[in-house]
């Protein structure tokens, strides 16, 4: 079976305030998805305005980014808990070859997230301007629904 291409960003929520942080990652040396480079911060008041552009940019960096482990944020494994507490955190996908966007919460689970697929938001790249904040504040309301 072929390797799906694709682009990847993770869009964190910050619990406390409603802030979003759009993550850029890169293809990790061991062949997964990682979080790597400058995150966006975009302020609950400016989400419609800001949420598209910072996705596709940080879309856009998939496959430029070269990973760096020197370079990557190192967290303790209490670290990385308290993000996972106080963040609720949506994968956003764009395959390469039928250019679908698949947004996908990611609910909380011992050690990190899953997804479930009945949560999963799939459209056309054509759409994502029109769609991806809708499909955005969705995912966000799954996961505070658990």
């Amino acid at each position: 079976m072929p390797k799906i291409r694709y682009l990847a960003a993770s869009i964190y929520r910050r619990k406390s305030d409603g802030t979003v942080i759009v993550q850029p990652m890169a293809r990790h040396p061991i062949g997964a998805s990682a979080d790597f480079g400058i995150p966006t911060e975009i302020m609950p008041q400016d989400f419609d305005r800001r949420i598209v552009p910072a996705v596709l940019n940080a879309l856009q960096k998939y496959h430029i980014q070269v990973f760096d482990p020197a370079l990557a944020k190192k967290f303790s494994d209490e670290e990385h808990a308290e993000f996972i507490r106080e963040h609720d955190c949506v994968d956003v996908r764009l395959n390469e070859d039928n250019r679908v966007v698949r947004v996908v919460p990611c609910f909380p689970t011992e050690g990190g997230t899953a997804s479930r697929k009945h949560h999963t938001i799939s459209f056309s790249e054509d759409d994502i301007t029109e769609k991806l904040p809708g499909a955005l504040r969705a995912s966000f309301t799954a996961l505070e629904r658990g």
